[in-house]
């Protein structure tokens, strides 16, 4: 078996309300709860708490659900994220960048960055600014 979604690990759709993630992760969180069981592996405690700090921010929701849709996309490379490179967004903050074979470039976000850092996801697909190509980034 493939590598469950957040929304497949608290049982709910994808147009779930927050107040319905809310509900399904408490509900889940009653019967994973290591309090509540007997076994010291709790692998799907982990799982269910790793959904819920991701669906329950909506900027990290709205870049895990635009990483759900790329997954369909034709990946063009797969990539680390040492392999791209620092540029200065402005005077405070920072962008990982990768340059495209058509000239455009790769953008990882702040938040896909921090998801990543995190171990929340295992790898982000991105799309080039120019063209339809994507690629695929890990640690």
């Amino acid at each position: 078996m493939g590598m469950r979604t957040h929304y497949e690990i608290l049982e709910v759709t994808c147009s779930a309300t927050q107040e319905e993630i809310r509900r399904a992760f408490r509900k889940k969180l009653l019967c994973y709860h290591p309090d509540k069981t007997l076994s010291y592996e709790n692998n799907e405690f982990c799982e269910i708490q790793a959904a819920w700090n991701v669906l329950k921010n909506v900027e990290l929701r709205r870049s895990y659900n635009e990483s759900l849709h790329l997954k369909e996309a034709v990946i063009y490379e797969e990539i680390q994220v040492s392999d791209m490179e620092s540029v200065l967004v402005d005077e405070y903050s920072t962008s990982l960048t990768y340059k495209c074979r058509c000239s455009g470039e790769f953008q990882l976000e702040n938040l896909e960055s921090e998801l990543l850092q995190s171990g929340q996801v295992k790898n982000i697909v991105i799309s080039c600014n120019h063209c339809s190509s994507c690629i695929q980034v890990s640690l």
